[in-house]
């Protein structure tokens, strides 16, 4: 038998109330603001945090501090005051962050396919350096 919810949907407003709360804290001590920050504040796991966000009632207040959170580990960064390898840890593991990686094809010949059985060495060598 499953636990019961900590908030229920009529537990909206003391959920975001302490969502808030939190974020107003952690600006005023000057602390980051994380999600296994919040999870503690709001005494429960980090899966369970993230649980409530595929609660449509909950959804937008969740996606609102992950955001809030991003921007935080992007800012903190940028002033040198976040490790770099830590920030990028953070947003690839917490955020579906990934690295971009792009490929061009340069090849001018098209890729067609062509019949060598009755060609030379010499002709398949010229086809291949594209002369």
């Amino acid at each position: 038998m499953a636990r019961p919810k900590i908030y229920s949907d009529e537990d909206y407003e003391l959920f975001e109330k302490q969502v808030l709360d939190y974020i107003k804290l952690c600006e005023e001590n000057e602390e980051p603001i994380t999600i296994s920050g919040l999870a503690v504040y709001m005494r429960i796991g980090r899966t369970t945090l993230w649980r409530y966000a595929e609660r449509d009632k909950f959804k937008d207040l969740i996606d609102f501090f992950k955001e809030r959170v991003v921007m935080c580990l992007e800012n903190e960064t940028l002033k040198g005051k976040l490790n770099p390898t830590m920030a990028i840890f953070s947003l690839k593991n917490n955020f579906g962050w990934t690295d971009k990686v792009q490929s061009v094809n340069e090849n001018k010949n098209t890729n067609a396919n062509i019949d060598c059985s009755k060609l030379t060495d010499e002709q398949i060598d010229k086809i291949l350096k594209g002369e």
